[in-house]
């Protein structure tokens, strides 16, 4: 947990800042071991980078979800 503390904020800030890469980075975090995604909190903070995403029009959502 104490690592996706210091890995999603900067995921986050690159999504709010609409840097176009921002879902491939996210999407590398899960192809690593970086993230636990079986942990609570970090299904919560990766729901709302997706959520935000998509309230920020950088993605479509069929695009997200087939991925």
């Amino acid at each position: 947990i104490r690592l996706n503390g210091f890995i999603l904020p900067n995921v986050f800030y690159l999504i709010e800042n609409n840097y176009t890469n921002s879902y491939e980075i996210l999407s590398l975090l899960f192809k690593h071991d970086t993230l636990d995604i079986n942990d609570n909190l970090t299904q919560q903070i990766i729901s709302i980078g997706l959520e935000r995403l998509l309230l920020l029009s950088q993605y479509r959502k069929n695009h997200i979800l087939c991925s």
